[in-house]
């Protein structure tokens, strides 16, 4: 059985008699996806994008008050902008399953952040949607913007594109690669421009990326010792955080080929926000 399922499982089996042993068989048979499997990443993928380009819309069409971003006739608030996002993204017929991350300022800096803040004129608004599809598959699609920034935010971005180029750079060899060059370039080029790769609290604090399927985090790690397979479905999300400042991430979900790569579904990039329609 997969090392992951409950203890109290476990021990009722063993009480009904069954001999129970831990086994990786589901986890390698899970890894390479089909070709309707990746189909199903795609579809999903695609309905992220729609949700993002719905926050980057309500962030472009938001007026400035002050400091604050003011929406629909109310200030612009994390949670706000995430309701509208959520919206749109049951009308594409996904499920945002709770994994739509939206923060603002420090709480960019905060991976994992579903508070309730003020969307504030120059600081970033990291969007991070998982949607998970009909077909039980995920998506993973980031993005950041910042209304009328320009400052550390800009060298973040500017960081983190170069770093997402030098991962895809690693990718374009196809199967065959070793997924740990992947994250030491992305690392390397964030390094280049001045940030810090050896933090849990500052700099590029996680991996560059890591599997995709029927859970939002599965094999391989794009940090561990795995040789890339053809049909592997992975993120890259080069990002990096200054908890006084925020967080700019930018992360995209590839399926490794044979010869190569092949983006599931592309998005704009950019930090200011622009008006976009996309059908799901």
């Amino acid at each position: 059985m997969p090392s992951q399922i409950p203890h109290e499982a476990v021990a009722y089996l063993r009480r009904a008699g069954y001999e129970v042993t831990a086994t990786d068989a589901v986890g390698r048979a899970r890894r390479e996806k089909t070709a309707a499997e990746i189909e199903r990443h795609r579809r999903v993928q695609r309905a992220a994008a729609v949700g993002m380009a719905r926050a980057e819309t309500v962030l472009a069409d938001a007026t400035v008050d002050g400091q604050r971003l003011v929406w629909d006739g109310a200030p612009l608030t994390t949670e706000r902008l995430r309701r509208a996002v959520n919206a749109v993204l049951a009308g594409a017929g996904v499920d945002p399953v709770g994994n739509s991350v939206i923060g603002a300022g420090e709480t960019a800096a905060d991976l994992h952040y579903v508070g309730d803040d003020t969307v504030r004129v120059g600081e970033t608004v990291l969007i991070d949607l998982s949607p998970r599809g009909p077909g039980g598959y995920y998506a993973d699609l980031t993005r950041t913007f910042v209304v009328d920034g320009g400052g550390w935010d800009r060298r973040a971005y500017v960081a983190c594109e170069a770093a997402r180029e030098a991962a895809l750079g690693e990718l374009d060899a196809g199967a065959g690669v070793a997924a740990a060059t992947v994250h030491e370039e992305a690392a390397a080029e964030l390094a280049a421009h001045g940030f810090r790769i050896d933090s849990s609290a500052v700099g590029f604090t996680h991996g560059t990326g890591h599997g995709v399927g029927l859970s939002l985090h599965e094999r391989p790690s794009l940090t561990g010792e795995a040789t890339l397979r053809a049909g592997d479905v992975v993120t890259v999300e080069p990002g990096v955080y200054e908890p006084q400042e925020g967080g700019v991430r930018l992360e995209d979900l590839v399926v490794v080929r044979s010869d190569g790569y092949e983006l599931l579904q592309p998005y704009p990039f950019g930090t200011t926000p622009r008006c976009r329609e996309l059908d799901g």
